[in-house]
């Protein structure tokens, strides 16, 4: 007896990526199914050319149809999209009998600005170069008022005390 069925999940071998398992739902080809389809970005973007970033927000969009209308993806070109501009799923073509189930304003693509990360410009007056981790202020101590002894005479003063040791024995 045959039956129709979808692949419901492939499981991968994490280090060989050969396949271990794979799950089958079986269907009816005169019910409608939910399933993803693979978004096929084509083109090159005006706002990529002009250094912008292309945001692909959903590889995969879910379906709603017949098993046999199913399609093998959704193409979107994006060489018209500027930067700030952004492909909505109402935009997208779907064969007759293919509905979407994301909202129709739910951003696909989307082409954004580059984020320049600018460095801190100094106060005046206050130094250009940064604080040195470590190097400890003189007005700056240790609880008591008292300055924290440098680490060269904390040394000084255990090798002193080694050799008074040394000396009485």
């Amino acid at each position: 007896m045959e039956k129709t069925v979808v692949i419901k999940e492939i499981q991968h071998d994490p280090i060989t990526d050969a396949v271990e398992h794979i799950d089958f739902n079986i269907i009816s080809l005169t019910e409608k199914i939910k399933v993803n389809v693979p978004l096929h970005v084509t083109g090159e973007s005006i706002g990529v050319k002009e250094d912008g970033v292309l945001d692909v927000v959903h590889h995969e969009i879910e379906v709603e149809c017949l098993p046999t209308d199913i399609p093998e993806r959704i193409p979107v070109d994006i060489t018209s999209l500027k930067i700030g501009d952004s492909v909505h799923i109402k935009e997208l073509s779907f064969p007759s009998g293919v509905t979407p189930t994301l909202e129709e304003n739910e951003v696909v693509v989307a082409v954004h600005a580059p984020r320049v990360e600018e460095e801190p410009v100094p106060a005046e007056g206050e130094a250009a170069e940064p604080e040195v981790v470590g190097k400890e202020k003189k007005e700056e101590g240790v609880e008591g008022g008292e300055a924290a002894p440098p680490a060269q005479e904390a040394k000084k003063e255990k090798s002193a005390d080694k050799d008074q040791k040394e000396k009485k024995e």
